[in-house]
C-alpha cells in the first residue's frame, strides 16, 4: 500500500477507537439514569438482564477500542517503514501522526 492509503486507514482506525471510547460513557450515563428512574419498578429478572447487557456492551467497547488502538500501532509501524522521515509519536496510550 502507499503511504497515503496507510494514513487513510490509520485515520479511520483512530476515528473508530475514539467512537468506541466515547460511546461507553454515553451508555453508562443512560444506564445510570434508567437505573435511578425505573430501578425500583423493575422485576429482579429485568434488572439482571439489563445488568448483563450493560456488562456485555462495556466489554465490547473495551475490546473494540483496544483492537483499534493496536491496529493503529501496527499501521504506524508500516508507515514508518515506508517513510522513516515521517514524525509519529508512539507513546503510552497515544498514537499521533505529524
Amino acid at each position: 500500500m502507499t503511504e497515503y492509503e496507510l494514513m487513510e486507514i490509520f485515520s479511520n482506525f483512530v476515528s473508530s477507537m475514539h467512537a468506541w471510547v466515547t460511546t461507553f460513557p454515553t451508555t453508562l450515563t443512560a444506564y445510570l439514569i434508567a437505573a435511578y428512574m425505573a430501578g425500583v419498578n423493575l422485576a429482579r429478572f429485568q434488572v439482571m438482564v439489563i445488568n448483563i447487557g450493560f456488562i456485555w456492551f462495556g466489554g465490547l467497547c473495551a475490546f473494540a477500542a483496544t483492537s483499534s488502538g493496536r491496529r493503529c500501532v501496527e499501521i504506524s509501524q508500516e508507515i514508518m517503514a515506508i517513510n522513516p522521515s515521517r514524525e509519529m509519536a508512539l507513546t503510552d496510550g497515544v498514537v499521533t501522526a505529524a
